[in-house]
């Protein structure tokens, strides 16, 4: 008898440290990381009014014809200004070693650099692995580059400007623009749900990077307009001005 009341105190000691074992584990500070489980398709796109096409984007005094529009780019950064706990709105946190904290830096990076042009239609940029949020905010960072047919600048758009009353004159604009520049997204943000695909488009305003400008003053160089920090200096600065204004993102409703 007595050692049957022994086996029963163990089996009953074995059982409360199983008890307590998976109350441990099931602790909510032990509970798996968040995977990055959905995946993002990078695009960029040039975007004009309704209405409006690359080839008769108004200006002063007549309209632009672009025919090329090249971009270097060094990257992207999509934020998510949600976040998790302990997350900083917009911000990455990383842990005491320095190492990143999968947890604390859901944003989405997107490495480049990517030289696209634009005026042909949508470029793809990259795939890339993300958490799933609500992404509200955009960075991303012009480069220059120095293989052509960039040659050191980090824009280089060309095509023709036709005077209201005057025959089509070449332009060309080569820009070292070099900045970060920051955009809200438009309406709510972009969704990425869990174990999604989500195509996100990133549409630079050709149209209003143009504005305000009037190219019937132009100095002409060899019979065609050249704006660069040497050549119609005003109208570079009037174009490197609009281009801060006017990048946008949204999800691209209509990719795959």
């Amino acid at each position: 008898m007595n050692g049957r009341k022994f086996f029963a105190a163990g089996m009953a000691s074995l059982a409360l440290l199983s008890f307590g074992a998976g109350c441990k584990n099931s602790s909510p500070s032990d509970s798996s990381p968040m995977q990055k489980s959905s995946t993002v398709l990078m695009k960029a796109a040039a975007k004009v009014q309704p209405h409006v096409t690359l080839g008769d984007i108004p200006v002063k005094g007549g309209s632009l014809n672009i025919q090329s529009a090249l971009l270097n780019i060094e990257k992207f950064l999509i934020e998510e200004n949600f976040g998790f706990d302990g997350e900083q709105e917009g911000e990455h946190q990383d842990d005491d070693n320095g190492s990143d904290n999968d947890h604390d830096a859901p944003d989405i990076m997107v490495a480049g650099p990517f030289s696209i042009e634009i005026s042909k239609g949508e470029a793809f940029l990259d795939s890339v692995a993300v958490y799933p949020g609500t992404f509200k905010d955009l960075k991303l960072n012009f480069a220059r580059k120095a293989a052509a047919p960039f040659n050191g600048k980090s824009l280089v758009i060309s095509g023709q400007f036709a005077p209201t009353n005057g025959a089509a004159i070449p332009f060309t604009i080569n820009s070292e623009f070099a900045k970060e520049i920051q955009s809200q997204i438009a309406g709510n943000g972009i969704i990425v749900p869990q174990n999604a695909k989500v195509p996100v488009v990133v549409n630079f305003d050709l149209q209003a990077w143009f504005s305000g400008m009037d190219f019937t003053n132009a100095t002409l160089v060899n019979g065609a307009i050249l704006i660069d920090n040497a050549n119609n200096a005003g109208l570079l600065s009037a174009f490197e001005a609009n281009l801060a204004k006017f990048v946008e993102v949204e999800e691209d409703r209509d990719g795959d």
